[in-house]
């Protein structure tokens, strides 16, 4: 799907469901991807992921689900940058971020 039909979709929603509701969701993704990045990091220090073919089903659930968390995280930015109107204010705060990072890098 291209980006112009995306946002279209993504326009829709934000019109049907209205703003809080959306808002609401993205909280929501925000949690469930977080909660998937502790599950995988509990799997990886506790060493569910190396017994044998069964730790690897084990990683790779953990891996799904995160990942699935992680495109409904993109899919709530993008409405948020919706509702608040903010696309460019989110680009150049993204821009001066990496640049900032970019700098902590050089300087190791």
């Amino acid at each position: 799907m291209n980006s112009e039909q995306a946002w279209k979709i993504l326009n829709a929603a934000v019109d049907r469901f209205g703003y809080i509701h959306q808002i609401l969701q993205a909280i929501e993704a925000l949690d469930e991807l977080g909660n998937g990045l502790v599950q995988f990091e509990k799997g990886a220090i506790t060493g569910a992921f190396i017994n044998g073919s069964q730790g690897i089903e084990v990683r790779d659930r953990a891996v799904g689900k995160v990942t699935q968390s992680m495109a409904d995280v993109e899919i709530a930015m993008e409405q948020l940058r919706i509702i608040f109107k903010n696309t460019e204010a989110v680009e150049r705060a993204r821009d001066w971020k990496l640049e900032r990072l970019k700098a902590r890098l050089s300087h190791r």
